[in-house]
């Protein structure tokens, strides 16, 4: 029985980054408190991706991120979209969070409501199984080899296309594929190991 891989929602809005991000790039210091506060609202999106929505120290992931958001911008060439570029300042520390609260401890508490209702009229069961294919993500994301998961966090969490990801990371498509294949396949296992997630899949089949 093959099983679906989860649907994440777009973090992308209107790159509204751009041009705040060329008058910070040109030295108009005045210009970075709005390229800071713009920047905040996707890039807290997605830290609560990684993280869960109920996690209490996503602010906190949040300002580390914007910190490293302006290390990397004299980087940035608008070879991409600005909030794209954004985003994987924030997708990146969210991950690296998760890795070193994980030698504390095993588990990070996820609830059940931990993703934004996007619209949809599903039903509590199916909620109840998507919620379980986004908790099995973020268990295989803690346990992958860091660059597997970054390319599985890219491609599920960013929405990224597989050429995307090999332009941001600067390694070839078929290193991408690689990484990609390592991390669907742990994802797959993960999610037939759930026996919560087995069980209601069988009855919504039924």
């Amino acid at each position: 029985m093959r099983n679906a891989e989860p649907v994440w929602p777009s973090a992308d809005p209107p790159d509204d980054l751009a041009e705040l991000a060329r008058q910070v790039l040109a030295g108009d210091a005045k210009a970075m408190r709005a390229f800071l506060a713009t920047a905040a609202v996707p890039m807290l999106s997605v830290v609560r991706r990684v993280l869960g929505s109920g996690n209490p120290e996503a602010e906190d992931v949040l300002q580390e991120a914007l910190m490293g958001l302006v290390d990397a911008l004299p980087r940035f060439r608008g070879e991409s979209r600005a909030v794209r570029f954004a985003n994987r300042v924030a997708l990146f520390t969210a991950m690296a969070a998760r890795r070193r609260w994980r030698t504390r401890t095993r588990w990070i508490q996820d609830n059940c409501a931990d993703m934004p209702d996007t619209g949809s009229s599903s039903s509590p069961l199916e909620m109840a199984i998507e919620n379980s294919r986004r908790q099995a993500l973020r268990r295989v994301l803690d346990d992958l080899p860091t660059k597997s998961a970054d390319v599985l966090a890219m491609h599920f969490i960013l929405g990224y296309r597989i050429e995307e990801i090999a332009a941001a990371l600067g390694v070839p498509v078929n290193t991408v594929w690689s990484r990609l294949r390592v991390g669907k396949e742990a994802f797959l296992r993960r999610i037939e190991k759930d026996a919560q997630f087995t069980d209601d899949l069988a009855r919504r089949k039924g």
